[in-house]
């Protein structure tokens, strides 16, 4: 009886990923229908052919459970066994049709549809209760507590959406997505364990923390933290959100003549460690915006590569580390909330260091500068694939953006339907972007284990590094206009 439910949810989920389903027949559920003069017989009749006349009324439950399981067919006899297992498993649970934890209604108490529901959400919340006890009693540092502990809601999506070309999981990355999400073990890596990784101190351990938190040559760190950090970009400008990313001239109009030639003349990366240079500025919002701010708004894209810290003799691990570990006092807070939190006090020093470097002697314009501007926000993604409460802020304020400036993008005509697709799309793709780039990182090391992989680690290190070095030199002349913008300027 909840296949046409099922049917509307479906419709709901189709429609949501731009697929358009013309016609879906199905068999009527009615006990007759008419259709041009002619009767056909609906589903429930033909049902009660086999588990006899009344049975598919309401409140013959126990009845239809009984008939199936009677022995008769070998469906039933099949079901019936894997049912009595289940209860051998469970024995706080009641017989019969619905399985259900102590305490709930039984439907049998309450009849009709809302019932049933509230029945099913009874249940449901059961299971949740049953679920966070079960995680609770778990040690202080057992990797499935503490991944649960970690984990969103959404988080989980990438493992239940439906497999399309932009929610699924890549084939190759699920199992290891899986183990990340709910801190179990990966096959992948529990075959590489104990194996040396590239010319690092570390050991490849169970969860595989020291293959993201070892420093490898390549752009592995690099490609996941700009894949997302692009995908933010690109969707801001997409909602027609003023943004601009990498503004590598925000604060030169600060320094001296000398210290802007050179600060001019370094790379890429030595432009990143010695001045401010913000991942995404914005700029421009509604007043009524969650991210509206007096000025262009800075925000530092993060990522933490492990949960664990390592010993600098032995290579293994030594527990979690600052971001991850529980405090014994205050509210419970998230390993990527506590890194964004030092984003502040990171900018602050940058701006001392720029100072000292690139200004007059006894300058403090950049600080100066920095005070004036909005606190920088860091966007922080998370060893278990979680991001930052700042990220839920972000997608809010350009949910909201996208949804006064282009609706008819997302095939909606009035901002309250617009608002939520816009930010329904913008949380999944970009929690599915956080768990599999995580996972790919962490693969991608596992190419530098063992000895062989030394071997190749040693070998590439310094043509990495000049490819490196060539690839910034470029990115950065394709940036000199920018870099020579006023600081307070947000658009292009």
């Amino acid at each position: 009886r909840v296949i046409g439910d099922s049917l509307d949810r479906w419709k709901l989920l189709f429609g949501q990923i731009n697929l358009h389903v013309s016609k879906i027949n199905l068999i009527p559920l009615s006990l007759r229908r008419r259709d041009g003069g002619r009767f056909k017989v609906g589903l429930y009749p033909l049902l009660e052919q086999l588990f006899g006349a009344g049975s598919q009324d309401h409140g013959q439950e126990d009845r239809r459970f009984a008939t199936f399981t009677n022995g008769t067919s070998a469906l039933g006899n099949s079901f019936r066994d894997a049912f009595d297992s289940l209860k051998a498993l469970c024995p706080y649970a009641e017989a019969g049709a619905t399985l259900c934890g102590g305490g709930s209604s039984s439907p049998r108490q309450q009849q009709g549809p809302k019932a049933a529901a509230r029945h099913h959400e009874e249940i449901e919340d059961t299971r949740a209760i049953d679920l966070a006890k079960r995680h609770q009693d778990l040690a202080i540092n057992d990797r499935r507590k503490v991944a649960y502990k970690q984990r969103l809601t959404i988080t989980t999506g990438v493992l239940t959406s439906v497999p399309t070309k932009a929610s699924q999981t890549p084939q190759h990355l699920f199992t290891g997505t899986a183990a990340l999400v709910m801190g179990a073990i990966d096959p992948t890596i529990l075959n590489a364990r104990g194996s040396s990784i590239g010319n690092t101190h570390l050991l490849v351990d169970l969860h595989g923390d020291a293959l993201g938190a070892a420093l490898l040559p390549g752009d592995r760190w690099r490609t996941s933290h700009d894949a997302f950090k692009d995908q933010v970009f690109l969707d801001a400008k997409f909602l027609g959100v003023t943004v601009r990313k990498e503004v590598y001239g925000m604060f030169t109009r600060f320094f001296n003549i000398e210290g802007r030639e050179n600060f001019n003349s370094l790379n890429q990366n030595e432009k990143r460690t010695q001045n401010i240079v913000p991942d995404i500025v914005t700029n421009r919002h509604p007043v009524d915006s969650v991210i509206h701010a007096n000025g262009p708004q800075m925000w530092e894209v993060k990522r933490i590569q492990s949960a664990q810290k390592f010993s600098a003799t032995t290579g293994l691990p030594t527990g979690l580390n600052e971001f991850y570990r529980e405090r014994n006092r205050g509210r419970f807070q998230r390993g990527a909330d506590r890194r964004a939190n030092k984003c502040p006090a990171e900018y602050r020093a940058k701006a001392i260091k720029a100072d000292r470097t690139f200004g007059a002697p006894g300058s403090t314009a950049v600080r100066e500068a920095l005070q004036v501007l909005p606190p920088v926000k860091g966007i922080v993604l998370g060893a278990f694939g979680e991001f930052s409460e700042s990220v839920n802020i972000l997608i809010e304020g350009l949910a909201h953006e996208g949804a006064l400036k282009n609706p008819d993008k997302f095939g909606q005509s009035n901002y309250k339907a617009a608002f939520g697709q816009i930010h329904w799309w913008l949380k999944r793709r970009w929690a599915r972007l956080a768990v599999i780039t995580a996972v790919e990182s962490r693969y991608a090391a596992l190419g530098y284990s063992g000895g062989t992989a030394q071997q190749q680690a040693a070998a590439a290190h310094t043509q990495a590094q000049a490819q490196d070095d060539w690839r910034e030199d470029g990115a950065y002349r394709q940036r000199a206009g920018e870099a020579a913008a006023p600081w307070g300027y947000a658009g292009g």
